[in-house]
C-alpha cells in the first residue's frame, strides 16, 4: 500500500466521525490497541492549537468551557489540513450558533466577532512576506483605459474587519492584561485593520473610508469600480504610503 493510503487511513481513523476499519486491517493487534491513545492525543493537540489561536476567547470563557467548545468544533469541522496553525477558521460560526441557542452565554454576544479578530491575527502572522505585483512606478506606462482596469493588491498580511463591538480596546486589554477597558470615541460600527509589524500581528482602528477602500481591494475591484463607488481616494494614497497596498496587477498589460 502506498504511503498516501496509509496516511488517509490513519487520519480517517482519528477523525471524530471517521472509520477505523481501513487502518485496523493494516496493523497488528498491539498497534490497534493504541488507536484510542492516538485519537485522544489528536484531540488534545487540536484543542491546544485552538487555545493558542483564540487565546482571548479562552481567557474570557475559561479553560473548561473553551475545551468543550473546541471539542464540539472538532466534531463539526474535522481537520482536513496537516498544518494545525490553519485550523479554526469556522470557530466564529460555531460561537454564533452556540451563543444564539444557549442562555448561559448571555452577555457574550461579542465573542464571535472577537474570534473573527483572532483568526485574522493568526492569518496575518503566518502570511507570506510579499506577493508578486507590479510597482506603482509603472502605472504611468499604462494607457488611461488600462489604468481604469488596474487591480490594486494588498500586502499578504493585511486583513480588515468591521464590528459593532470595540474589539480594538478588548485586544489592548488582553495585551496589557488590564482589568479596565477605556473605549475611545464610541461608535455604532468599528473598523479595523490587522497587519504584521514587523513580525508581530497588530490591530489598528481605521476610518470607514479606509475600510471601504481596503475591502474593495480585497475583492479585486478595479480602480474604475472603486472610483464609481465614490470612495475616498485619499485613503488609498494613505494605504499605499503605509505599504498596506503593495502594488497592482493589470490583466493584459505587458508590464503586469
Amino acid at each position: 500500500m502506498r504511503l498516501a493510503e496509509w496516511q488517509d487511513a490513519f487520519v480517517n481513523a482519528l477523525s471524530e466521525n471517521g472509520s477505523e476499519e481501513s487502518l485496523l486491517s493494516l496493523v497488528n493487534t498491539r498497534e490497534a490497541s493504541r488507536l484510542s491513545v492516538y485519537r485522544n492525543n489528536s484531540k488534545q493537540a487540536l484543542t491546544a492549537a485552538m487555545r493558542t489561536t483564540f487565546s482571548m476567547c479562552n481567557n474570557i470563557l475559561g479553560e473548561r468551557c473553551f475545551e468543550q467548545l473546541a471539542l464540539n468544533y472538532q466534531q463539526c469541522y474535522p481537520l482536513t489540513l496537516s498544518d494545525l496553525n490553519q485550523y479554526g477558521e469556522s470557530f466564529p460560526h460555531l460561537l454564533v450558533e452556540t451563543i444564539g441557542t444557549h442562555s448561559e452565554f448571555e452577555g457574550l454576544e461579542y465573542l464571535a466577532d472577537l474570534a473573527q479578530l483572532e483568526w485574522r491575527l493568526q492569518r496575518s502572522y503566518y502570511a507570506e512576506d510579499a506577493q508578486v505585483c507590479a510597482p506603482f512606478s509603472l502605472l504611468e506606462l499604462l494607457t488611461e483605459e488600462q489604468q481604469a482596469e488596474v487591480v490594486m493588491l494588498l500586502r499578504p498580511d493585511i486583513n480588515v474587519l468591521s464590528s459593532r463591538y470595540p474589539l480594538y480596546e478588548l485586544w489592548v486589554k488582553h495585551q496589557d492584561d488590564s482589568e479596565v477597558v477605556d473605549i475611545c470615541e464610541p461608535a455604532e460600527t468599528y473598523h479595523f485593520c490587522i497587519y504584521r509589524d514587523p513580525f508581530k500581528p497588530k490591530v489598528q482602528r481605521i476610518t470607514s473610508a479606509l475600510y471601504q477602500i481596503l475591502s474593495d481591494i480585497s475583492l479585486s475591484k478595479t480602480l474604475a469600480q472603486i472610483s464609481e463607488s465614490s470612495a475616498d481616494m485619499t485613503s488609498l494614497n494613505w494605504a499605499i504610503s503605509q505599504g498596506w497596498v503593495c502594488g497592482f496587477h493589470c490583466e493584459g498589460a505587458e508590464i503586469c
